[in-house]
């Protein structure tokens, strides 16, 4: 089959907005919920969702075009392996399609130029930067915890695997929301006690949990002392090489000798690609000055904050797991 023309091509990615707004209806209307135990018409999938059924009929005809919808022969519907990643329970992307498709990360991205040009784009945007922005909508802040939580349950397992935390006795997870990544770490590690830092707000909707006590701060300019290994998944990217090194050197102001460092994040290639890295190191740039980096980047960031990088190992997801000591 031959490739479409270009102009086709321009027009797809020109579209590319609309493929989030369509996830992101998905999930307010809850259709992956309400086909989650059998196949249900248009016009019950309306009933159920409050929608009007023609006009659900053409969101769920672009989500089967999309991948997310399955139609039977007989007009039924339901969800694909993949659409089904937006019902709620643990792992759900639901939350990830709500926080894409709000104001707090649309706004900014309409400010893509400006920020390639070195303004700030989320304060241009939102009035504010993003992290207070969150906090004067609680909605939509949850919505970013809980978007958070449910990328670690999709690589939790796979970093647990290889952490080897085995044989520790403290893990402090900094910035850890709801303690879903240090839950995956202690199962590994039956003597251990975990700490998650994080906002006040964000710790105070976390589910208690066996052996993590939940713990209110800010990571800039303190984190729990004592543990020997020590957990940034998905943290470092939001913040720009100042602030990184400064996390960085907090956490190691508060490791004793001999402690570990675990990163989680996605790692740049020598030459651009894979895709979502990429489109992950401009999504930063606008929301909060952050980037994606590469392996050298890092082992220069953590060298400066008294951290050696020992090894860097890619997991299935192709997140990468970053092993530092303290020095």
């Amino acid at each position: 089959m031959s490739s479409p023309p270009p102009a086709a091509r321009v027009l797809d990615l020109a579209h590319g907005a609309a493929h989030t707004h369509i996830l992101g209806a998905l999930a307010r209307l809850r259709i992956a919920d309400h086909v989650a135990d059998q196949p249900r018409s248009v016009a019950d999938l309306a009933a159920a969702a409050g929608a009007v059924p023609d006009r659900l009929d053409r969101l769920l005809r672009a989500a089967t075009v999309l991948g997310l919808v399955r139609r039977t022969t007989d007009g039924m519907i339901t969800m694909t392996e993949v659409g089904a990643c937006l019902r709620t329970g643990p792992g759900s992307l639901r939350d990830f399609a709500l926080m894409l498709s709000a104001p707090g990360q649309l706004r900014p991205m309409e400010h893509l130029s400006e920020a390639v040009r070195g303004e700030p784009a989320a304060e241009a945007a939102l009035g504010q930067s993003v992290w207070d922005y969150y906090r004067a909508h609680p909605d939509e802040g949850a919505a970013f915890a809980g978007a958070m939580s449910g990328v670690s349950a999709m690589i939790a397992g796979q970093v647990a695997a290889v952490a080897a935390v085995a044989d520790a006795q403290r893990i402090v997870d900094v910035g850890g929301g709801h303690g879903t990544l240090l839950r995956a770490l202690l199962a590994t590690a039956p003597r251990a006690e975990g700490v998650v830092l994080d906002l006040p707000e964000v710790v105070a909707a976390a589910p208690p949990a066996e052996r993590i006590q939940f713990t209110g701060g800010d990571f800039l300019t303190s984190v729990p002392t004592g543990g020997d290994v020590y957990v940034l998944c998905h943290v470092l990217h939001d913040w720009d090489d100042p602030d990184a090194r400064r996390i960085l050197t907090v956490c190691r102001h508060a490791a004793p000798a001999g402690s570990r460092l675990l990163i989680v994040e996605a790692v740049l290639a020598s030459e651009p690609g894979p895709v979502m890295p990429e489109l992950m190191n401009v999504h930063m740039m606008v929301m909060s000055g952050g980037k994606e980096r590469s392996r050298d980047q890092y082992g220069q960031l953590l060298d400066a904050a008294g951290w050696q990088l020992a090894e860097v190992t890619v997991l299935p997801s192709g997140q990468s797991l970053l092993n530092a000591a303290a020095h």
